[in-house]
């Protein structure tokens, strides 16, 4: 998401998450500070709550799905449609192999690991419920599906946050 930070000169500065709390250059030069993305979320009129959180707190107090409408036709309905919502993915690292040297010294070349195997990153998927009506639930796949949650701002929102997420229908 971008955000608009003003500068001195009147100029508003385009700005990233990424951004926050450093210092940006504006097109007349002068260094312009980025508020905390907390301040940032708050002046865009974003919930300075992440979509993630936002959504474990609601999913542990029964409040998901919010809408009574159908996401596809915006007809009332209680239908409901699962989704899986895979954002990260946990990768295991191996460290590199390397000679030992007392293999060389007997003639031999022996390559064992060196260090340890690393976990970068962390395993983060949700399954959210989504109102459908049965007529928009028929021949419903996984690319129609992203299309749908994309309409349900909180998890466009969780989307945006996760642009490589994989949605996929949830078996039943």
């Amino acid at each position: 998401m971008k955000y608009l930070v003003k500068c001195e000169c009147g100029h508003s500065v385009e700005v990233s998450a990424g951004d926050a709390g450093t210092k940006v250059s504006c097109h007349c030069q002068r260094l312009v500070d980025v508020p905390s993305l907390h301040r940032l979320r708050q002046s865009a009129g974003v919930s300075s709550i992440s979509a993630d959180l936002m959504i474990e707190t609601m999913l542990q107090q029964g409040r998901l799905p919010e809408e009574n409408e159908c996401v596809g036709c915006e007809k009332p309905t209680t239908g409901i449609v699962y989704v899986n919502i895979q954002c990260e993915r946990a990768e295991v690292r191996k460290p590199g192999y390397g000679l030992e040297l007392w293999g060389l010294l007997l003639g031999w070349i022996v390559l064992k690991r060196k260090g340890e195997a690393r976990i970068i990153g962390r395993d983060l998927s949700y399954r959210l419920p989504m109102r459908i009506c049965e007529n928009c639930r028929r021949g419903l796949n996984d690319r129609e599906a992203e299309k749908l949650v994309r309409r349900i701002p909180l998890y466009n929102e969780l989307l945006g946050k996760f642009p490589k997420a994989k949605v996929s229908l949830a078996m039943m």
